[in-house]
Formats: structure tokens, C-alpha cells, sequence
């Protein structure tokens, strides 16, 4: 686990920078007249995944901090990202979860690199939190999410409901979320909108005291998903 650990801290490092060089790629295939919605709807999938992984609220004065990393292939009808190359879309992001009052948690992300920087802001609310093994706790949460390039900027907002289990060591989850979703190629000028429908069913493991693993899957409008991740929670 240790090892694995290292290979995420790494892609935190240097993830941004390997996407930065795909994004350069992605803009010299665009052309007038491209279609970008579904572009949108994939690059929506990266903006708003990794973000939703457990059903209950931390509550004062619990944090959680960590990296997650969401990937998918792009769509069939993605032209701009196939004609590209771009066989796997992933996105790190940087994840800080603070408990508040009144059942609710903060959710502020981001990371930045070499001409590009990406944000998010949000709030989880505590429907039910359980203490007791197997009953599950529920939650709900919006997230607005930017993202800007030297030559590209998406904007997502999005709605996500989780419900998780604990057991000893590891806590399953179910999340469900919807995504609004902008992309616009600058220098071309050519735009797109989606919206998307994310299922994902994952576990985090917590073998580690105050660290857990993050695994999940899931589908989002027909294509396969895929997130990892790991953090500090107290």
C-alpha cells in the first residue's frame, strides 16, 4: 500500500503537467466547425469525478485531505479528443474536506501546472449519519468546478447524492450525480454543452489509521469510469 501511496503523490506532482501536454494536443486538432458537446460531456465526467466518495458528514472538527483521480475513455462521439490520440482522459485533483455546523461540510479542490489551473468549491449536507456497522449514511452535495487553459476553459456544476457503509477497515459507497457542463476551444472559438449521468460504486479501504484508499467504477451516459484516490481523514 505503501508503494501505491507513492505512485499517487507522484501523480499529484506531475499529473497536471502530462494533462497540460494532452490538452496542447487536443487544441491542434480543433477545427471550425469541430462538435464539442461531446467533448463537454467527457471533460464534465473529469471535472466533477473523485469529488463524492463517502455518505456521511465529518462534522466539527473533522477534515479530510487527499488526491483523487478520475478516468475515462473518451465517448465515441468525442471526435476532437480520438481524432487526438487520446485514449484515457484522467484528471488529479487536490481535495480538502472541512467539517462545519449544522451537518454541513466544505469541499475545496484544485491544482494548478505549466499554463493551466482548475478549481472547485462545494458543500455537503449530512442527511443521516450512522454510527452503527452496515446502516448506511446518506448525503448530498453540489460542486462547481473551472477549469482554464492558455488556449481552453470548462466551467461543470454538479448535484451528487452517497450513500456509504462502515465496516472494520473498509467503507463501501454508491454515489449518483448529475453534471451540467461547458468546454470552449479559445483561439477557434468553438463551444460545447452536456450534461451527464455519473453512477459509481467504489470502497475506501483503511488499513492505515487516519488514511484510507480510495477505489471505485461506474458508468456516466454509457462509457465506463473509473476513480482512485487516497487521503488523511480525522
Amino acid at each position: 500500500m505503501y508503494k501505491l501511496f507513492v505512485c499517487l503523490i507522484i501523480t499529484l506532482c506531475l499529473g497536471s503537467n502530462v494533462f497540460g501536454g494532452g490538452l496542447d494536443d487536443i487544441v491542434g486538432f480543433v477545427q471550425s466547425g469541430s462538435p464539442a458537446d461531446a467533448f463537454a460531456k467527457d471533460f464534465g465526467c473529469m471535472m466533477a469525478g473523485g469529488a463524492f466518495h463517502q455518505g456521511s458528514n465529518l462534522g466539527l472538527p473533522g477534515f479530510d485531505v487527499g488526491v483523487h483521480m478520475p478516468m475515462k475513455k473518451p465517448n465515441a462521439d468525442n471526435l476532437i479528443a480520438t481524432n487526438a490520440g487520446l485514449e484515457t482522459m484522467a484528471l488529479p485533483w487536490a481535495q480538502l474536506e472541512i467539517g462545519l455546523p449544522f451537518k454541513l461540510d466544505l469541499i475545496v479542490r484544485g491544482l494548478s501546472g505549466t499554463g493551466l489551473s482548475y478549481s472547485g468549491f462545494g458543500v455537503r449536507y449530512g442527511i443521516f449519519k450512522s454510527k452503527l456497522p452496515l446502516v448506511p449514511s446518506v448525503s448530498a452535495a453540489v460542486l462547481s468546478n473551472s477549469f482554464k487553459h492558455t488556449d481552453f476553459e470548462a466551467t461543470t456544476m454538479s448535484g451528487n447524492v452517497v450513500i456509504s457503509f462502515k465496516i472494520p477497515f473498509l467503507s463501501p459507497y454508491i454515489s449518483v450525480g448529475s453534471d451540467q457542463s461547458t468546454a470552449k476551444f479559445i483561439a477557434s472559438g468553438i463551444e460545447g454543452t452536456g450534461s451527464s449521468t455519473r453512477i459509481e460504486a467504489g470502497i475506501n479501504l483503511g488499513l492505515i489509521p487516519l488514511t484510507y484508499l480510495q477505489i471505485g467504477g461506474g458508468t456516466a451516459n454509457g462509457d465506463t469510469i473509473y476513480s482512485g484516490g487516497f487521503g488523511l481523514k480525522f
